[in-house]
């Protein structure tokens, strides 16, 4: 899963996952939560940014790399999404088995859940917390399976959970 490093105006720069994959020749796709206690970034962006505005752009940057596996499990929460969905597709374009958890406050909250219905060949559980609770990382994390690459990307209490339960 790649990011860019975006300049926005007044020198304001803020890294933004994309959300395809540049290797396949798509456009590159962003998604920016508006937060309310933006630090001027995803404020600038939801309120300044026109469609056709232009941008001083570094990247793509891979720190986040898809290992080979056998099988995948994706642990997502909220706007960390922006990371994984670029992987599912590219995990379901090499028929290789998969399962995505994606949790967020609300339904009406979260990101891509029509996308993510498009894809097959995996597993996907839609949760969010207002109907199922907090995710349950034990059910779907279990023993370790040695064959299976599992990815996370949400907020710090959900990656730490996932590290000390994978």
């Amino acid at each position: 899963a790649a990011h860019l490093e975006i300049e926005l105006a007044d020198g304001i720069v803020r890294h933004y996952s994309l959300c395809g994959g540049p290797q396949h020749g798509e456009p590159w796709r962003i998604a920016v939560l508006r937060e309310p206690a933006s630090r001027g970034g995803s404020k600038l962006i939801h309120e300044s940014v026109s469609p056709g505005d232009i941008f001083t752009v570094r990247g793509p940057r891979n720190n986040f790399a898809l290992v080979d596996a056998q099988r995948y499990l994706f642990v997502a929460g909220g706007i960390g999404i922006t990371p994984i969905l670029p992987m599912v597709h590219d995990v379901a374009a090499r028929a290789k088995p998969w399962t995505l958890v994606y949790g967020g406050r609300t339904l009406t909250s979260m990101a891509f859940i029509g996308e993510l219905s498009e894809i097959s060949g995996g597993e996907l559980h839609i949760m969010p917390e207002d109907e199922y609770g907090l995710l349950d990382l034990d059910h779907f994390l279990g023993a370790p399976r040695t064959d299976t690459a599992v990815y996370c990307c949400g907020p710090g209490p959900l990656i730490d959970a996932v590290a000390l339960d994978a």
